[in-house]
């Protein structure tokens, strides 16, 4: 037979208990009583046990609503893999990939997207469209900065991030998918 000794079950004394006592900690438990420093957390996204959590906004009529000057930090790692047409690149057919959808509501001057950060070590695509989910028209587009002008300083020296910049309407409400 096992013998387990933990906290007042099966031989242990109940008075203190070593682990980890942080209720939000993947190994975190209620009989712990004394902190031993080995708490460890789900990375954003995953379950404690590495498995994908559900995302929110990879269907475009889902699209989380963000506002101008707004900065999202956010994975594609574990968004559905969707169907999706190239918009405005030398390009041309459908595409798969797992995105991200957000929507902005045009101010009549001229907005900007980007994935053009220290962090973005990947490779990105953005697209903006305005209409509805089932009938979206290309705004804009980028693949890998500068594509028609590969000497273009859109990103920097990050070639693979993405980044458009589009005249908008006010009021009119654009779908951005990452």
């Amino acid at each position: 037979t096992a013998e387990l000794y933990a906290c007042g079950v099966c031989g242990g004394d109940g008075t203190s208990c070593e682990g980890c006592t942080d209720p939000e900690a993947c190994n975190g438990a209620p009989a712990y009583t004394d902190e031993d420093g080995s708490f460890y957390y789900a990375q954003d996204g995953f379950d404690c046990n590495g498995f994908c959590l559900p995302v929110t906004n990879d269907e475009c009529s889902l699209a989380e609503p963000i506002a101008c000057s707004q900065v999202i930090t956010a994975t594609t790692v574990c968004a559905d893999t969707t169907e999706s047409q190239y918009c405005n690149q030398i390009w041309e057919g459908q595409y798969f990939h797992g995105g991200l959808w957000y929507s902005i509501v045009g101010t009549g001057d001229t907005l900007r997207a980007t994935m053009c950060f220290e962090n973005t070590d990947y490779d990105t695509y953005l697209s903006v469209y305005e209409g509805s989910c089932d009938n979206l028209n290309c705004v804009a587009g980028n693949d890998d900065q500068g594509e028609a002008d590969l000497l273009a300083e859109t990103c920097g020296e990050n070639f693979l991030a993405s980044a458009v910049d589009w005249e908008s309407e006010a009021g009119v409400e654009y779908l951005l998918h990452v």
